[in-house]
């Protein structure tokens, strides 16, 4: 009876430890993770249109006041420092969600792309007729 005990008593402890590590708080597991953190700061982008043109700028990656998956563009497009446009970051892909800043609606995506050590960017900007498609390459 009492080894039959011990062993029920075993049981309900190593039970109990699952439960315990199972009841843990979903959003404790990832405190002081960001995936934007590796792309803050300055990135030199060479940016072609569809025309072919060539625009070469810098574009300030910071980080968002409120949410930690989103980094602010700062002179996206060459736009200006007033120009800042949200972009999702997950790992290494990034998203331009379809939205309006000052009047131009952008959308669009890209890749870090860890060989080359940049961002290769697909992206559409429209302000009112014109309707442009670039593609761009940012780097440190």
């Amino acid at each position: 009876m009492k080894r039959r005990c011990h062993t029920l008593l075993k049981a309900t402890l190593v039970i109990a430890a699952f439960c315990f590590f199972a009841c843990r708080d979903a959003d404790s597991w990832d405190i002081g993770y960001d995936d934007s953190s590796p792309y803050l700061g300055t990135w030199h982008c060479t940016e072609l249109n569809s025309l072919l043109i060539q625009t070469n700028f810098d574009v300030q990656f910071t980080k968002h006041t409120i949410d930690s998956s989103l980094v602010n563009l700062t002179n996206f497009n060459n736009n200006g420092k007033g120009f800042a446009p949200d972009m999702r970051v997950v790992s290494n892909t990034f998203t331009l969600p379809a939205q309006t800043v000052q009047g131009y609606t952008l959308s669009g995506s890209g890749i870090y792309s860890f060989e080359q050590k940049q961002i290769n960017m697909s992206y559409n900007v429209a302000f009112g007729s014109m309707d442009e498609h670039y593609t761009a390459v940012f780097k440190r």
